[in-house]
């Protein structure tokens, strides 16, 4: 659900900040803890896109200020403190 199906989350997500011009980075470790955040929700695939919207939600809310950036990358601290990523933070 998360990177195999054709239309999996991270996929959907990376097409979103590709329209944009940003390529999205998630390394095999921080997919671990994404699956690990939803999995403490006890809600299946729901719990996935409750952590992705979470994460993702204000991170496109600040890249059209940021003209510059060409990536953003998830790390761990993005994904269970709700930090921005290295690229965005201010």
């Amino acid at each position: 659900m998360l990177t195999k199906p054709k239309n999996a989350l991270l996929k959907q997500y990376g097409l979103l900040l590709a329209r944009e011009g940003v390529r999205l980075i998630v390394s095999p470790d921080v997919q671990k803890i994404i699956v690990s955040e939803a999995l403490k929700q006890k809600t299946g695939a729901r719990g996935l896109r409750a952590v992705m919207e979470k994460v993702m939600l204000p991170i496109f809310y600040e890249l059209p200020q940021r003209k510059f950036v060409r990536s953003v990358t998830l790390d761990k601290d993005c994904i269970l403190n709700g930090n921005m990523p290295k690229e965005l933070a201010k």
